[in-house]
Order: structure tokens, then sequence, then C-alpha cells
């Protein structure tokens, strides 16, 4: 699940070959706006909220009107599967990755592809992101590494390395420090030179997800080993372990203000914690699997994604 740069809607992409977008005033108001041909395996928001970006099956990359679901514009990318997308912080350009190993750079408003950083170490890229000031772009391999280009000139910058696979990257809001996970449960925490802050050995699992806190001070990660681990950004250090969940967790995030994390798992719960003492004040039982979670900007509404074609709106304590 996504939540629009409004705060007003959301926008989930699933396997099913559907987008669905949400209101996120009412509860349990979906409605099927974009259908995409095979799966959708990314999807991204322009900064001013009027597009979306949806990167799937088939290799290529769709162009919507958030307002109205009307496809703008569609061009062929990665061959057989864009496995990820994001747009640029002026909302002029968008990356892709996808299963041909390359990272692509593309002007918005041309269509015409602007860079291509060829990955030449991967059977596919699988993750992508922009850095907060647009200078650079960090995608994440299938193989070992995690790469950063600069995006004038479309020279690699820095190049980091995993034992295993790289699945999931993250900035930090202020672009001071990145963070990768692996799928050998790794998490490594880069400042934004690409020195190695901290490595750690964290998870029996598969890294499914990584979020910093607005604040850039910690960095929360989870996986498929059933836990959730809490990491301070600025000392390095590992600050403690979260278990409850009895199946894998999918995401997680922070609130706005940084007190409380919430959890999605396999095991049909949502859980929050406090960020300070890692207890789980509280938890919300589902009947199917949640696979996101994402607080509004005001801190106040959570907005849920269950695996029975539903959302509901919370109020956070």
């Amino acid at each position: 699940m996504t939540i629009a740069p409004d705060g007003k809607t959301a926008y989930s992409a699933s396997g099913d070959n559907v987008v669905k977008k949400w209101d996120l005033g009412a509860v349990n108001s979906p409605r099927a706006v974009w259908r995409h041909p095979g799966n959708v395996y990314g999807l991204a928001f322009s900064p001013d909220a009027k597009t979306a970006a949806t990167a799937g099956w088939l290799g290529g990359l769709k162009f919507w009107d958030i307002a109205t679901g009307a496809l703008r514009s569609e061009w062929p990318a990665h061959g057989s599967s864009s496995n990820a997308v994001a747009f640029s912080p002026d909302g002029t350009r968008v990356a892709s990755v996808g299963n041909d190993a390359k990272v692509k750079l593309w002007d918005l408003e041309t269509r015409r592809e602007l860079r291509l950083f060829d990955e030449t170490k991967g059977p596919q890229l699988i993750s992508v992101a922009f850095s907060p000031d647009g200078k650079r772009v960090l995608s994440a391999s299938s193989t070992n590494l995690a790469v950063i280009w600069d995006v004038e000139t479309g020279k690699e910058v820095l190049r980091m390395s995993h034992d295993k696979g790289v699945s999931f990257v993250a900035y930090s809001p202020r672009g001071t420090h990145f963070a990768t996970g692996g799928t050998d449960g790794s998490v490594v925490i880069w400042n934004a030179l690409g020195s190695e802050i901290a490595r750690f050995a964290s998870h029996q699992g598969q890294v499914a997800h990584l979020a910093f806190s607005e604040d850039g001070r910690f960095l929360a990660s989870a996986s498929s080993d059933r836990t959730l681990k809490l990491f301070d950004v600025k000392s390095g250090k590992e600050l403690r372990t979260l278990t409850g969940h009895d199946e894998a967790i999918h995401g997680v995030g922070f609130s706005p203000d940084g007190r409380r994390i919430v959890s999605a798992s396999s095991d049909q719960t949502l859980r929050f914690w406090d960020t300070n003492s890692g207890a789980n004040v509280m938890t919300l039982a589902y009947d199917t699997p949640v696979w996101g979670a994402k607080f509004l900007p005001d801190g106040k509404r959570l907005a849920v994604i269950p695996m029975d074609d539903t959302v509901q709106i919370l109020e956070s304590r």
C-alpha cells in the first residue's frame, strides 16, 4: 500500500492485475481504477500527487492520472519485468529497475530514456530509490550489490555489498544515511558517502522492509523470521528486538512523531510498539494476513490493508 502525497487517498498493487484506490475518509470503500496487464510489482506517486506510476510483468511502465484514473502514457522499459519505479523529488524524472539487470532514468514529459545505468552483476534488480536531493539513485540487486548512481553523469558512484542478495533499500528522510537489507537477514547502515556505519547479522530470515523514523534517528527492520529490529542510526547500535508475531512480517513503519512503530504480519495481526521501551502496546486481530500499514501525516490515523480487499482507517493511540 502507498499513501498519495495529498494524504487523502491510498493505493494498493496486487497480484490480481489490479491497482485499487481507497478513500481514506471511509472504511471498506475500494474501487478498481487501473487494470495492469500482468502482475503489478511497483507503485509510486509524483510529488504533486497528480500522477501515479506502475511497474510490472511484461516490463512496461504505465502512468496514470490519479484524479480520473485515466492512463496517460505507457512505454516498454525492462523486457520481461519492471520491478520498481520511483519519482525524482521534483517530479520531472522517474527511475526504474527490472529483470534485465538495468537501472533506467526517464524524462516524464518526453518519455525519453535519459540514462542507462547498466548493472552487469545480477540477473535482476528489485528495488530503487532517489536520494532526497534528487542527485543520486540507489538500486538493489538480487545478487549481493547495492549501487548508487550519479543522476547527471550516469556514472556509478558507490558500490556496497552484502554476503547474499540485497532485498530492500531505503534513504533517511534528510539523506544523511541509507540502509540496505539482505536476503540473509543482514542489515547495514551507511552514511551518505557510502561509509559503513554498522553491519548486523540481525535476522534469521530475509529482510522484508526497512523504515527510518521521520527525524532520522532510528531505523526499523521487518523480517520473515517474525521479528522486528530497532537500530540507533547515529551510534550504529542495535537497540532491541521486538517479538510477538507468529508468522512473517511484511511491513514496518513509524508514526510521524516517532513514538510508535506499526508492523503488519501474515499471522493476521497488526501490532503497535512503543519506540522507547519496545513494548507491544496494542494488537489488532484480523481474519486474514495483513500486508501493509502506514500512518497518515497527522499521526492520528492509520491506513491498513488486510488481504480481504478492504481498507480500514484506525485512530492511533
